[in-house]
């Protein structure tokens, strides 16, 4: 239990962007559960004074990113859709998430690629152009740095799980 009432047109701003993401696309539980925990780590601490809300960059690019992930990424690109500079988007995520944009964009691509290997028989290639990797083999190693495992293990490891819980 939270008491948000301090922080409530913070929260009102998050829940609206939520609702245009949520109008858009449909959304699964990971999805929302991952989404909910986003906006969670993003509340101040109580000691800590809450930025203004013209200064949050983070919300509208972790949005933009949701949206956009399965295409090529451009830092010009989504500056010039939030009405920002590169340099100020870049910087300004980095303070307020503690990483880089390419380093959560790739977190992205590969939770959703986690889903889809999961959830759908498309092959490796396949998933990773889905998720936005352009090479196969970049994908694969980027997949095994992160995950640590390859997608294809990925896949057998949890589909022998889901067997065995069934039994």
């Amino acid at each position: 239990v939270m008491d948000v009432a301090a922080i409530h047109p913070h929260i009102d701003h998050l829940f609206s962007c939520y609702a245009r993401l949520a109008e858009n696309h449909s959304l699964n539980g990971e999805q929302v559960a991952c989404l909910l925990l986003n906006l969670l780590s993003m509340l101040p601490e109580d000691k800590q004074k809450l930025p203004d809300e013209r200064s949050g960059i983070a919300t509208p690019v972790m949005f933009w990113l949701e949206e956009n992930y399965r295409h090529k990424f451009s830092l010009a690109r989504l500056a010039q859709e939030l009405g920002k500079s590169r340099s100020y988007v870049s910087r300004r995520f980095h303070v307020e998430t503690g990483e880089p944009i390419h380093q959560y964009l790739n977190t992205l691509r590969l939770r959703k690629a986690c889903d889809l290997l999961l959830h759908s028989a498309l092959a490796i290639h396949h998933i990773a152009r889905e998720v936005g990797f352009s090479d196969v083999t970049y994908f694969i190693s980027a997949f095994k740095k992160g995950i640590g495992e390859t997608p294809l293990q990925y896949r057998k490891n949890r589909a022998g799980r889901q067997v065995t819980k069934r039994v």
